[in-house]
């Protein structure tokens, strides 16, 4: 890994993404620019990933577990599909999308659905 960004707020802090060129969009139920992304947390410049604040507000323990999927993923690039590495990818999505669940999330699904890609 050659670079870990961090960040905390109530507004999404994209300008970093803008300027390694990522495909933004305005989604106001995630808190307003972020960037489109994969289920595994890409985004639309290679070996640039995003979680937490950066892709959208949420709370805690979504950017945490999105931090995790995140950093799975970087793994995965480096060492290949490592069984492992795969599954737990999966069931910390699992998670995330169990957590997201609840009625107070309606609105983060609806914007997820407006940033998320199935791949590039």
């Amino acid at each position: 890994c050659d670079l870990v960004l961090l960040a905390v707020g109530l507004t999404p802090d994209t300008r970093l993404l803008s300027q390694f060129g990522v495909q933004m969009r305005w989604v106001p139920e995630l808190g307003g620019m972020v960037p489109l992304r994969t289920r595994y947390l890409e985004t639309s410049v290679p070996n640039v990933l995003v979680a937490g604040d950066m892709s959208g507000i949420e709370e805690a323990t979504t950017a945490m577990l999105e931090g995790w999927i995140a950093g799975l993923t970087a793994a995965i690039k480096i060492k290949g599909k490592d069984k492992e590495l795969l599954e737990e990818r999966e069931r910390l999505i699992g998670l995330l999308e169990e957590y997201r669940r609840a009625p107070v999330s309606r609105r983060v699904r609806e914007g997820l659905k407006k940033v998320t890609v199935e791949g590039w």
